[in-house]
């Protein structure tokens, strides 16, 4: 297989292939709230950094255990969203978009479902490790795919992410959702 052509990169010649991200997270959001002990609170989204792309609306899913992994979700004009989920892991969907990466509706409305399923099933865990060079590290173990990473942080970095009114459990591993009742 070739490689894309170079002005394929940074290229959007298709956005609307990802309108049906939009109405998947709304069900996603009812399902959820319908599902589980949570909270659901609507708002403005913060100001987007982008010259291109507007934040839409914030939703934000808040068990009602602390050791429960929060779940917030960013609407975009892209039309896109990104998961903000537990104490620090921040996903795009899509990840890119562009016309070289080709990424297809399907593929990111599965992800979507995977990152969900996995962060209500409790199977993300995140910790900053090491003192003196800290790391932040994160764990998805979800149904049949698993994703993980570290990232080394600045001392302080680590201080405003321990610092943040989110943090995860003192074993970084977030529990399961509680059912509703």
């Amino acid at each position: 297989m070739e490689d894309p052509p170079a002005e394929a990169y940074g290229r959007v010649t298709n956005p609307e292939r990802f309108a049906p991200l939009i109405p998947a997270a709304e069900d996603l959001i009812t399902n959820l709230e319908g599902r589980f002990d949570v909270s659901v609170t609507r708002g403005p989204a913060p100001p987007s950094k982008s010259r291109t792309v507007e934040l839409v609306e914030l939703v934000e899913i808040t068990p009602i255990r602390v050791d429960q992994a929060p779940l917030a979700i960013t609407f975009s004009s892209f039309p896109g969203l990104y998961l903000d989920a537990g104490a620090w892991a921040h996903i795009a969907l899509p990840a890119c978009g562009c016309d070289a990466c080709d990424e297809s509706a399907e593929d990111v409305l599965r992800e979507l479902a995977e990152y969900s399923e996995a962060l209500t099933a409790g199977q993300l865990s995140e910790r900053i490790t090491g003192k003196f060079r800290p790391i932040l590290e994160h764990s998805w173990d979800g149904e049949g795919w698993v994703r993980s990473g570290k990232t080394r942080l600045s001392a302080a970095r680590a201080a405003e992410l321990r610092a943040e009114p989110v943090q995860p459990p003192t074993d970084g591993r977030w529990r399961p959702w509680s059912l509703r009742s």
